[in-house]
């Protein structure tokens, strides 16, 4: 059985597996000054957003869809030192980041 390439094949086709990332931290920042710019229309409610995405999740499971969780993602990448050491050599520098 040949494996179906990631990506989005159809707009009305049946869902397998998706990737979501629960509202946290990041969300709690966003701020009326700044939401434009992360491309927000507005603050959110994050602990009514909580709620919502982990309702949805259990929605899409009991429906047979796959659903991997980010945050378990990055986790298991980070767990391995060479993925780490990757991450952190490349992605992770003060202009991105900021200091302080």
């Amino acid at each position: 059985m040949s494996k179906k390439p990631l990506g989005v094949h159809s707009e009305a086709g049946k869902l397998h597996k998706v990737m979501v990332c629960s509202p946290g931290l990041a969300h709690l920042r966003l701020t009326p000054a700044n939401c434009d710019e992360l491309l927000f229309d507005d603050v959110i409610w994050v602990s009514q957003a909580k709620r919502d995405h982990f309702d949805f999740m259990t929605k899409m499971r009991e429906r047979g869809i796959e659903v991997v969780e980010m945050h378990n993602l990055l986790e298991e990448t980070i767990s391995d030192p060479a993925a780490l050491k990757w991450i952190l050599d490349r992605k992770i520098t003060p202009n991105s980041v900021g200091l302080g």
